[in-house]
């Protein structure tokens, strides 16, 4: 157990159970997430090219989830790897998610 008193809790922040406190975002669609990631410089090139450096299987299922999901969920670990390979903090992953989730 974890004694939480004295922290400041925000509303909008969720725990994962385990180990983490993060922003509970709202999923996005793949159009926002593609439309935020080049207009912030990523290219659609460079998230191919992170995609594909993965090991198998894992590169197998973030390919698919990346081409057909239907929406993306920020505590995804996928989201959080990707990001990490680009070069993003979770503080920048957070900002672009906020920044997709308007567009």
């Amino acid at each position: 157990i974890v004694n939480i008193d004295g922290l400041d809790a925000q509303v909008g922040w969720a725990w994962d159970g385990k180990y983490h406190f993060y922003l509970k975002l709202a999923a996005i669609t793949p159009r926002q997430i593609r439309l935020a990631l080049v207009l912030s410089g990523v290219s659609l090139t460079d998230i191919d090219n992170s995609l594909g450096s993965l090991p198998e299987p894992t590169k197998s299922l973030a390919l698919i989830s990346w081409e057909y999901a239907v929406a993306f969920e920020i505590n995804d670990p996928l989201v959080e790897s990707v990001g990490l390979m680009l070069g993003m903090t979770s503080v920048q992953i957070d900002q672009l998610w906020i920044a997709a989730a308007a567009l």
